[in-house]
């Protein structure tokens, strides 16, 4: 029975990972999030998104050429079209100190598709707890909703 649970479990954050990318895929369509970055690691590559939603500047060309941001806008409906496809998909958050990006990647450029699985959030959790708490302060309370397990 605990079986079933850890599988509809597992389930339902794929499917909220799924959900989470077609919002990025709208939002890269309205305008709202573009491509801010291009990360090149040997074998992959994997793409930053940003945007006013986010807190950060939507990228424009100098001068408001006009080929550049229509070939920016084509990126970006490119990029909304590979997630949609589930080519790539959100692969992590960055935060810096006044905004953070989105980044995406996948098969397609490299990098093995990353699937939501509850164990592993849970280990990775349990490490934001153990590395987290003498720079911040975390409700524990809060966490223990996300995670359903007790602070040690």
């Amino acid at each position: 029975m605990e079986e079933i649970g850890k599988m509809q479990e597992n389930e339902e954050l794929i499917v909220l990972q799924k959900y989470i990318n077609y919002i990025i895929a709208i939002l890269l369509l309205t305008g709202q999030l573009t491509i801010t970055g291009v990360f090149v690691r040997a074998g992959a590559i994997s793409l930053s998104l940003g945007g006013p939603i986010i807190g950060s500047d939507r990228i424009e060309a100098r001068r408001g050429k006009k080929t550049v941001n229509l070939l920016i806008g084509v990126i970006d409906v490119i990029i909304a079209l590979l997630i949609l496809a589930e080519q790539i998909g959100i692969v992590s958050v960055v935060i810096s100190s006044e905004k953070f990006f989105l980044n995406v990647t996948g098969p397609i450029f490299g990098e093995s598709r990353v699937v939501a699985s509850a164990p592993v959030l849970r280990e990775n959790v349990k490490a934001l707890n153990q590395i987290v708490p003498d720079h911040l302060k975390i409700d524990y309370k809060k966490m223990e909703k996300l995670t359903g397990e007790r602070k040690q």
